[in-house]
């Protein structure tokens, strides 16, 4: 809970590996197994500048689905 703009969307896609922190280090740990992040707003959730390429990517890396190198294999 904060302002707008207080970086409360940061952390959380921060938690779930989507994004990385400029400097220091994010430990956290959960006790409840797997994290995954919902928007609020659904279609506040798609950035309009990006691919749906890139945004299919981040969805699926923060999954966990497939490593990094499996995808760049499919996409060649």
């Amino acid at each position: 809970m904060g302002e707008s703009g207080s970086g409360k969307t940061t952390l959380a896609r921060m938690i779930v590996g989507v994004e990385t922190p400029d400097s220091g280090v994010l430990d956290w740990r959960s006790d409840a197994g797997t994290v995954q992040l919902v928007h609020q707003n659904p279609l506040g959730a798609f950035d309009p500048r990006w691919t749906i390429g890139r945004s299919l990517r981040e969805a699926l890396a923060a999954g966990a689905c497939r490593g990094e190198n499996a995808r760049r294999e499919r996409k060649s």
